[in-house]
């Protein structure tokens, strides 16, 4: 489960190897790139379940992208990932797609073609906290064509285009990605 572990520190659904929600285009951006520099800068990851550790995190802006460098603390491990932010109605949206894992190119199980969507909010303190996607709810979503997409025992993945992606998450990314995964804050 290091894999779901790296994905909070990128701010960062990285659930490759276990499965999980990917898409097929960054949710929130159908109507241009999204910039929020609230997210720049040092973080520490502080996981709602302590099991998984803390870890820091660095997210860089490069150009228009963001690049995200994470150290995961006692797995001696490291990722970088591309960082899309996207706004969907009034809900932030960070989509990851993990590129580097120990200075390799991530491959195998850790590969995707697409992104990891995560919802996040920005609090008065700084802080920004992470929830992950509520998988029966989006199950049933893509079930009921909701909103396109392809399902397997282990991994869902969103094939709306853009303006569909961020016509849906627009009323539905709260209850879609309700469920609270982490706090990023500023390094002491």
């Amino acid at each position: 489960m290091r894999i779901l572990r790296a994905i909070a520190v990128l701010a960062v659904a990285m659930l490759a190897a276990c499965g999980g929600v990917t898409s097929n285009h960054p949710i929130g951006i159908a109507h241009g790139a999204v910039s929020d520099e609230r997210l720049l800068g040092a973080w520490t990851l502080v996981p709602n379940d302590p099991s998984n550790g803390t870890a820091s995190a660095f997210i860089l802006k490069q150009g228009q992208a963001l690049r995200a460098l994470l150290v995961i603390t006692g797995d001696n491990e490291w990722w970088e990932a591309d960082i899309v932010p996207g706004k969907a109605g009034q809900y932030g949206m960070l989509n990851l797609r993990p590129i580097l894992k120990n200075r390799e190119p991530v491959k195998d199980g850790d590969k995707i073609d697409g992104y990891y969507p995560l919802r996040y909010t920005a609090g008065t303190d700084g802080n920004i906290s992470l929830f992950l996607w509520s998988e029966d709810e989006l199950r049933t979503a893509v079930r009921n064509k909701r909103i396109a997409g392809s399902e397997t025992a282990s991994r869902i993945v969103l094939t709306a285009e853009p303006d569909a992606l961020d016509a849906f998450f627009a009323t539905e990314a709260e209850s879609l990605f309700a469920v609270p995964y982490a706090t990023l804050t500023k390094p002491k």
